[in-house]
C-alpha cells in the first residue's frame, strides 16, 4: 500500500463515522498527509498576541471569527510520499490536509480528570462497542 492511518487511542469517543470520512478523504489522490481537527470560532490568542481578532475593534461576536483548527490527533495518516519528512521526524507539513470531525473526538484521555469525565460522556456518546 501507499497510505498508512493510525486510529489514535487517544481519543476514545471518537465516531466510526470520523473514521470512514478520514480514510474516505485520505483515499484521494492529491492526498500526502492528513490529520484530525476541530474547528471553533473563539477569541484565539498566541501568547498574548491574537490570532483572529484585534484588540482595537472591541470585542467581536464568535460568529462572525474566523475558525481555528485544533489537532485532535484522533485519526492521522500519510502517504509514501512523505516518508523521508517522517523519517526526519516531521509529521506534517502546509499541504496536511486538516480533516474535521466530530466533537467527540476532542474529548482526549491524558490523565485521570480526562478518563472521569470519558467516562461520564460515554454513557451518551455514539455507541462503539467500548465499555467504560
Amino acid at each position: 500500500g501507499d497510505r498508512v492511518f493510525w486510529v489514535y487511542t487517544v481519543s476514545p469517543l471518537q465516531t466510526i463515522g470520523d473514521i470512514k470520512n478520514f480514510v474516505s478523504i485520505g483515499q484521494e489522490v492529491i492526498w500526502r498527509s492528513g490529520v484530525s481537527v476541530n474547528s471553533s470560532q473563539v477569541h484565539v490568542l498566541f501568547g498574548n498576541d491574537p490570532l483572529n481578532f484585534e484588540w482595537e475593534s472591541g470585542f467581536a461576536r464568535t460568529q462572525d471569527l474566523k475558525p481555528v483548527n485544533c489537532f485532535n490527533y484522533a485519526t492521522m495518516g500519510w502517504h509514501r510520499a512523505m516518508m523521508e519528512k517522517l523519517a526526519n521526524g516531521q509529521l506534517f507539513d502546509e499541504q496536511t490536509r486538516q480533516v474535521e470531525s466530530s466533537k467527540w473526538s476532542s474529548f482526549l484521555l491524558k490523565n485521570k480528570d480526562d478518563l472521569e469525565l470519558i467516562t461520564k460522556l460515554s454513557k451518551v456518546a455514539p455507541n462503539q462497542g467500548l465499555k467504560f
